[in-house]
């Protein structure tokens, strides 16, 4: 089964969209979707993104998602945006104490790590009587 999926901005009813030429004669389903505003996916991407430092940073970052899930405009982000409101100030500081842990493994090897996980699980058998 093939998915193509293409951004146009819409300037006519009348469509012409070449990328379709390989599925003519078959059957498909063909769903238009409205992507949000450029600057709405950008403030909402620039918040959720952003980590609160402080309670008081916290509460501003919550009355603007409680804005936002009202304003049909993010009516795409609401699903995250109830997940984020769910949150409290602790489960803030948690990410922020994540994010700062994974900051200190740029020059981590993950490949070594993996092969030496490997290695372990194939022979651990060999060390046990």
């Amino acid at each position: 089964m093939n998915t193509i999926r293409i951004q146009k901005k819409l300037d006519s009813e009348t469509l012409h969209l070449p990328e379709l030429r390989p599925l003519i004669g078959q059957t498909v389903e063909i769903t238009i979707k409205e992507l949000p505003a450029p600057a709405v996916a950008g403030a909402f991407y620039e918040t959720a993104g952003r980590i609160p430092q402080t309670e008081a940073e916290w509460q501003s970052r919550r009355e603007a998602l409680r804005t936002w899930r009202t304003d049909p405009r993010f009516e795409p982000y609401w699903p995250v945006i109830d997940h984020m409101l769910a949150a409290d100030f602790a489960a803030a500081r948690r990410w922020a104490a994540a994010a700062e842990a994974i900051r200190g493994l740029t020059d981590y090897d993950f490949d070594a790590w993996r092969e030496q996980r490997e290695f372990d699980r194939l022979h651990a058998a060999d060390g046990q009587s």
